[in-house]
């Protein structure tokens, strides 16, 4: 019994969605929890190595009051741009690995990559806490993008291989991408919290036991069959296959310029809401916390209603994008931000949650159906890629053309990239063409009054009014229908005159049959003339027949 239990535990698609919710959370735990305690990791760099292992230890004052003789100008500017590298290190390398990944994923199944990647983020993540220069720290951040790219790719893939049914794919990926946006507001106050209460490494460590957690129950998971006929078959080229669709690309468009957007805030947001509105960093975690929870909402919502009005859910989250953008110049208050950084986290998460589900409808009905590594791997790696130029694009384009018509410019390209969604209405399916538009031969017709049909390999079925000349199988006759055929007779009716050789009809009344096979019996005033065997005479009948003579005195001759 309790075995039973356990086996069905381990078959559950509750326990995919949990696994795959908890990887998706990590993704941006990790990344989120580093970044605001990379400061204190970089600065910790500069000093020497006798000084350097008291770090591991002290709290975040001493270590404010330990750095305060290092905080040069020319200091402050190098560390700034670490922090960029350190930040862009991972996006740019998961844009590689997150198309190897999958192509890995449907060659060798889920559970391997799934593991290793949680091998990876361990390693990553307790490195982060012992971390000894910065070469080491964009290793570790490349680890880390190994371990997320395997971890989240094959997790993804693997619910919409044990969701084949549109509508609870839909609601089981939006719940993982749920996993995305909490990651997102327990990570930033999670690493400050914990380096202010214990020490720089104690948030790390924290993050490596939730990771093995999750391996754990990575290990317990009895996954879906894979066809692995059609998984052989994939090449690298089934990539070029997915991109020269134009409903996938346009699909991946509208997820791709949400994350340049989101890009160019984290390059730019931050600065002018400290230089233009004097804003304190608790002000903008509230900020952001509010936001993130918008996010979460916008990914509930799709889960709900999304399946039904997926193109029309793509559009308004994109257009909620769009406004928000164009107010952030408009504010002139701190709190003001509020309402423009909800709008764009909300449109943001509706978005991301109905693409993920289109790519997986697109897959399945003009591609290739269950093989989704390659199709999330081009959703990461498109995400990723975004999330690297927007950072780029923001810094550059900021000082030319001022903060106001940078963030105008990206509310105008998403508009424009909002009406490829309308592409998504009514997606053909990539098959044999259906059955109107196909000319088979052979296939019989239902031809309509009045029509001549001259069909050889296969005759329609002939109605009222209709003369068929066809010398394959004669179709039905009806009354005033004239049938000159030399197969299978038709059944006569009052009034037809049938002239086969073949078998005769049954006669009627006032009939005359000229037929030098089997006779048929005759009827009152019917002369019959047959030299086979006789029939029975009636009255009023005259026989002649050579081969036996019947009774010569009959009545009435």
């Amino acid at each position: 019994m309790v075995r039973h239990v356990i086996l069905k535990i381990r078959k559950s698609p509750l326990l995919v969605v949990s696994v795959t919710f908890i990887a998706m959370c990590l993704h941006t735990l990790i990344d989120s929890t580093l970044v605001p305690l990379l400061p204190v990791i970089l600065r910790k760099f500069e000093l020497g190595e006798t000084n350097r292992s008291i770090f591991d230890s002290i709290t975040e004052d001493e270590f404010h009051d330990k750095t305060d003789n290092f905080s040069t100008t020319d200091s402050a500017n190098e560390i700034s741009t670490q922090i960029g590298y350190v930040i862009a290190a991972r996006p740019a390398a998961e844009v590689l690995f997150n198309v190897i990944t999958g192509f890995v994923v449907d060659r060798l199944g889920n559970r391997w990559p799934m593991l290793i990647g949680m091998i990876f983020n361990a390693g990553a993540v307790v490195g982060f806490a012992f971390v000894p220069n910065f070469a080491w720290l964009i290793v570790l951040r490349v680890v880390e993008a190994i371990g997320s790219s395997l971890s989240v790719i094959s997790c993804l893939a693997l619910v919409a291989r044990t969701f084949p049914d549109n509508g609870k794919r839909t609601k089981a990926l939006s719940t993982a991408y749920i996993g995305y946006s909490i990651g997102l507001i327990l990570g930033y106050p999670l690493g400050p919290v914990a380096f202010a209460l214990s020490s720089l490494s104690t948030p790390f460590l924290i993050l490596a036991v939730i990771t093995l957690l999750d391996g754990a129950m990575r290990l317990v998971i009895i996954q879906p069959d894979i066809d692995r006929t059609s998984s052989e078959k994939i090449k690298f080229t089934y990539y070029f296959s997915l991109i020269k669709d134009p409903y996938f690309v346009s699909a991946l468009l509208c997820c791709f310029c949400l994350y340049v957007g989101g890009g160019i805030f984290m390059a730019t947001g931050p600065n002018w809401m400290i230089e233009t509105l004097n804003a304190e960093m608790w002000q903008m975690g509230v900020i952001m916390c509010v936001s993130l929870c918008f996010m979460l909402i916008g990914e509930a919502i799709v889960g709900i209603c999304g399946t039904k009005y997926r193109w029309q859910f793509i559009i308004a989250g994109m257009w909620l994008c769009v406004v928000g953008m164009a107010l952030y110049p408009e504010c002139k208050m701190i709190w003001v931000v509020i309402a423009p950084e909800c709008l764009f986290r909300l449109g943001a998460g509706i978005v991301i949650c109905c693409v993920g589900t289109a790519l997986s409808f697109i897959n399945d009905i003009r591609h290739k159906p269950g093989i989704y590594g390659p199709t999330f791997g081009l959703l990461t790696a498109s995400n990723d890629l975004g999330f690297v130029l927007g950072p780029i694009l923001g810094g550059v384009l900021v000082d030319i053309i001022s903060f106001a018509w940078l963030y105008r410019a990206e509310a105008i390209f998403v508009f424009v990239i909002s009406l490829f969604a309308l592409a998504l209405r009514n997606i053909p399916e990539k098959v044999k063409l259906p059955l109107a538009n196909v000319v088979v031969t052979g296939v019989q017709s239902k031809p309509a009054l009045n029509e001549v049909v001259l069909n050889e390999p296969a005759p329609p079925e002939p109605t009222l009014d209709e003369v068929v000349l066809n010398d394959s199988a004669p179709p039905e006759p009806t009354l005033d229908e004239v049938v000159l055929n030399d197969s299978a007779p038709p059944e006569p009716t009052l009034d037809v005159v049938v002239l086969d050789d073949s078998a005769p009809p049954e006669p009627t009344l006032d009939e005359v049959v000229l037929d030098d096979s089997a006779p048929s019996e005759p009827a009152l005033d019917e002369v019959v003339l047959d030299d086979s065997a006789p029939s029975e005479p009636a009255l009023d009948e005259v026989v002649l027949n050579k081969s036996a003579l019947s009774e010569e005195n009959a009545l009435a001759i």
